[in-house]
């Protein structure tokens, strides 16, 4: 009886756990990778967060650039580029999202 009521509150929990994760992360590991991750992103949100989603991300790789660092720099582009990955690396949607209204509110 008490093995019945572990396992079915083990399952629970992944269960939990699991809803809390927040959905797919972005992969930006690659160009191509970001690209389906944000594919993915946009396909299991529901349509009125998508807009929402899509100017978070623009938002959030434009809040990365600084012209100023990129003086000098002999491949400016992919040091950007770096930078926009990393930050939006492994962020689920509403991370993303958070991550613009914090940029906004500055």
């Amino acid at each position: 009886m008490i093995r019945g009521m572990t396992t079915v509150l083990f399952a629970a929990l992944v269960l939990t756990l699991a809803a809390c994760s927040g959905g797919t992360r972005l992969d930006a590991s690659s160009g191509e990778a970001m690209y389906e991750s944000m594919t993915t992103i946009q396909e299991e949100l529901p349509a009125g967060r998508r807009a929402e989603f899509d100017e978070a991300l623009q938002i959030v790789m434009l809040s990365q650039v600084d012209f100023s660092e990129l003086e000098g720099m002999e491949n400016p582009e992919k040091a950007m580029e770096e930078k926009i990955r990393k930050a939006i690396h492994g962020k689920t949607a509403s991370q993303i999202i958070a991550m613009a209204d914090k940029v906004k509110n500055r």
